[in-house]
């Protein structure tokens, strides 16, 4: 499985740009890449060269692009680390969209897998304990200029302490995804695991808010064959006991 930051920025940048016109329209032009990258079909195609030369599409001059699967899996997973870093920014730091996708698409291809998987693990601490952290910072940046006026940070008592309603009626709704029948859905809401099953999940596009689906499973419940964003992956059962799964609906 090729890593994320092996090829150039441009060439992730056309990878998912194949990967996103075949979701929207069943396939990708070499006119349509051009004018979705917003550059000269002369341009387009030395990205093709190099990126069916590291086996990742296939294509025909001036004709339609398909993906490898080596090439679907990793645009997927691209394009899995972009939308999580672009909600993150949104959700938590309530950034414009506008600037949250601008930003994202730097981040996506710069941003070092240890530094990636503390953000995944960060958004899963705020998420599962419960804490508007949004709320609490929008009411920080309003009472910053009463600094002078004594305590600064307009938070209530830490919400770790007391058990929200909010939490307990959650927790009650989460599933493993070992625990899912073939074909049952689930939206992943953290992985509980050690560092090396985390980061090989998170490397797979495992990452919060990402709906899996469930399509085969072995007698014995190992290994478990899932689909999430159009790409099939096999994952073996302590991978599966690891991601901890909402309602997809």
């Amino acid at each position: 499985m090729m890593k994320i930051g092996a090829l150039s920025e441009s060439l992730e940048d056309y990878l998912e740009i194949i990967y996103q016109l075949i979701q929207e329209t069943k396939e990708a032009r070499i006119k349509d890449i051009a004018d979705r990258k917003n550059v000269s079909m002369s341009s387009v195609i030395p990205a093709l060269r190099r990126l069916s030369k590291e086996n990742l599409v296939n294509y025909k001059t001036r004709g339609i692009v398909t993906l490898t699967s080596q090439g679907q899996n990793l645009a997927a997973r691209l394009l899995g680390r972009h939308e999580f870093v672009k909600y993150f920014l949104m959700s938590l730091l309530d950034v414009p969209e506008e600037i949250a996708e601008r930003d994202a698409c730097l981040f996506e291809h710069y941003m070092s897998p240890e530094t990636f998987r503390k953000m995944v693990m960060f958004f899963e601490f705020v998420d599962t304990c419960g804490m508007n952290i949004r709320s609490h910072f929008e009411d920080y940046i309003a009472n910053l200029d009463k600094q002078g006026d004594g305590e600064i940070c307009p938070a209530p008592e830490c919400p770790f302490k007391n058990d929200s309603f909010r939490r307990r009626q959650r927790w009650g709704m989460v599933k493993t995804l070992s625990s899912l029948s073939p074909g049952e859905s689930g939206r992943v809401a953290r992985v509980q695991a050690d560092t090396a099953i985390r980061q090989r999940l998170i490397d797979m596009g495992v990452l919060p808010n990402v709906v899996i689906t469930v399509e085969r499973m072995a007698p014995l419940g190992d290994p478990i064959e899932i689909k999430l964003r159009g790409y099939h992956l096999s994952l073996r059962k302590e991978e599966a006991d690891a991601i901890i799964l909402y309602p997809s609906t």
